[in-house]
């Protein structure tokens, strides 16, 4: 028998089978993942596999697994030899010889439709594993996103208050960032507290000097114009309060 009739055989005994067996849609998808892989491995007698690939590829438990395997197992479509504590489990796919004979008196019209109903059968459960891992990302998106929007000003204020700041400063230096429409976000925030780390420069006058000056942000560089203008005489050039941020 050629790999390529061996196949077809055991698709065609399979759906021949599900007509009085009624396989569900597990049962189905696990034994078309197994003849995947057994047509990888060219047709060997056995071959081994692990639990945890089949459970991630079909996106099922281990209790789903074993039971849907069971199931082709009593129905001698395949066998299987499990050993304790090993998740690698030696399959046997070929026993189509345990199915009767009745196929070669079917009808070729009989047959082709069979097969195309094979096909549509598998497109199916394709796509219901596409669609639940497509939601699967969209959750795990929208979940990303309400992490990003539960740091709110809350947060923001109680960061600084915990680095010391003085309460009022914060309060004064977050209506200066609101009226500049600069957002209380996770980003700013470490930002900013990289900026006083980096230049070991206390985060409660920084946040003092921001509010003061009106600054959205802070940068210890900006210092030195504020000391240019804090020298007397009368060409004094004063920094326009809001210049930076």
């Amino acid at each position: 028998m050629t790999k390529k009739m061996n196949y077809i055989n055991l698709v065609n005994d399979f759906w021949k089978l599900n007509n009085t067996e009624s396989f569900n849609t597990t049962e189905i998808a696990l034994y078309f993942y197994l003849l995947h892989v057994n047509n990888s491995c060219y047709w060997k007698s056995t071959f081994n596999h692990n639990n945890k690939k089949i459970e991630a590829s079909l996106d099922i438990s281990y209790k789903t697994l074993r039971s849907a395997r069971q199931r082709l197992a009593n129905a001698n479509l395949l066998e299987f030899e499990t050993k304790n504590g090993i998740p690698n489990v030696t399959y046997r796919l070929d026993t189509s010889s345990k199915i009767p004979e009745v196929w070669d008196e079917v009808s070729p019209e009989v047959k082709a439709k069979v097969s195309a109903e094979g096909r549509a059968e598998i497109n199916k459960t394709t796509q219901n594993k596409t669609k639940s891992n497509l939601l699967l990302k969209k959750e795990a998106k929208e979940e990303e996103c309400l992490n990003i929007e539960r740091f709110t000003k809350k947060e923001f204020r109680k960061e600084l208050l915990a680095h010391g700041a003085n309460a009022q400063h914060v309060e004064d230096w977050l209506k200066v960032r609101e009226k500049k429409r600069a957002a209380p976000t996770k980003t700013a925030l470490n930002n900013f507290l990289i900026e006083c780390k980096k230049h070991n420069f206390p985060i409660a006058n920084a946040v003092k000097i921001a509010a003061e000056q009106s600054w959205s942000g802070f940068k210890v560089s900006w210092l030195k114009n504020l000391k240019t203008t804090d020298k007397p005489g009368p060409s004094m050039a004063r920094v326009p309060r809001g210049k930076y941020g």
